[in-house]
């Protein structure tokens, strides 16, 4: 028995030091520049500590290649097979959300756009062979959109070989739509969301050495990633409703395999209260979209 006692007590030795000498930041470099690379997500921060079989990190900034970008004020990192998981957390996401909108639009926010005292938070998971999941609850996020702004986004997103699937919900406290005379305020958007690789060469840029360079605590390192980045079709259909209007339609977003806004196309059927129904074309650009009526019926 005192010898399976000192076999136990020395494979514990064992695993708590192999945890701690365990090279995650190593790990991390190469895991982010994969997710880079296949997905155009950037990840920074400004401080990481190591744990017993995970990773703390705080101070981060996440950027997504539509343009969109959202802060977290922590996050735990976990080495899973052939990749990692990163759950973010957002302290004070009602802060966030005031931060990001100007002042007489911060102003206006419903307090049903977060639950008080709740924080914000995502998950992503990277895992091979070329698996990405996301998920969120409460998450504030900057869309880098002049008409969407900062939104408030729960929903999941699961890809595996560059098609995804999932659904996006969608907490908007100030939409503009240049075509109509009124803001709408406080609405809510559901979207189901299909996303495929868009074939032909001149959707793809294959990368050649690439050079990461990290922030504190992050090594500076050159690899081959030997990876192509496409272009991808992102078919969203969504409804959207709050006190002022209610509608439903399908909108296309194609990426750029280069980083460039996405392009939109689509049409809403938006039923207001006080101007009837409006069938709103988009078009344009993620960043820049354009509104246009393509027909007004008072009701």
């Amino acid at each position: 028995m005192k010898i399976l006692l000192k076999i136990a007590v020395w494979l514990l030795v064992f695993a708590v030091v192999l945890l701690i000498r365990f090279p995650y930041e190593s790990v991390l470099s190469h895991a982010m520049a994969k997710l880079e690379a296949d997905s155009g997500i950037v990840v920074n921060w400004q401080d990481a500590q190591v744990g017993l079989g995970s990773m703390k990190m705080k101070g981060l900034s996440v950027s997504i290649p539509s343009g969109s970008r959202f802060q977290a004020d922590k996050a735990a990192v976990s080495v899973i097979k052939g990749g990692m998981k990163i759950k973010f957390t957002q302290n004070d996401p009602t802060a966030i959300l005031k931060q990001t909108l100007n002042l007489s639009e911060a102003e206006s926010i419903s307090p049903s756009m977060i639950p008080p005292d709740e924080p914000g938070t995502a998950s992503l998971r990277a895992a091979a062979p070329s698996v990405l999941s996301f998920e969120s609850e409460n998450l504030v996020v900057d869309t880098g959109s002049k008409s969407l702004q900062a939104i408030v986004l729960s929903g999941n997103m699961n890809i595996v070989n560059y098609e995804g699937k999932g659904v996006i919900n969608l907490k908007v406290p100030y939409l503009k739509i240049d075509a109509l005379p009124i803001p709408l305020q406080n609405i809510e958007i559901g979207s189901t969301v299909t996303m495929t690789p868009v074939k032909g060469k001149n959707n793809q840029i294959k990368p050649s050495k690439k050079k990461n360079v990290k922030k504190k605590n992050q090594e500076t390192e050159a690899e081959e990633t030997g990876t192509e980045r496409t272009s991808f079709k992102i078919v969203n259909k969504i409804t959207l409703f709050n006190d002022q209007a209610t509608g439903e339609g399908i909108v296309t977003m194609i990426t750029s395999p280069r980083g460039d806004s996405p392009s939109l196309n689509g049409e809403i059927e938006l039923k207001t209260k006080t101007l009837g129904t409006h069938k709103v074309r988009i078009g344009g650009t993620w960043a820049n979209p354009e509104w246009n009526l393509a027909g007004a019926n008072q009701q």
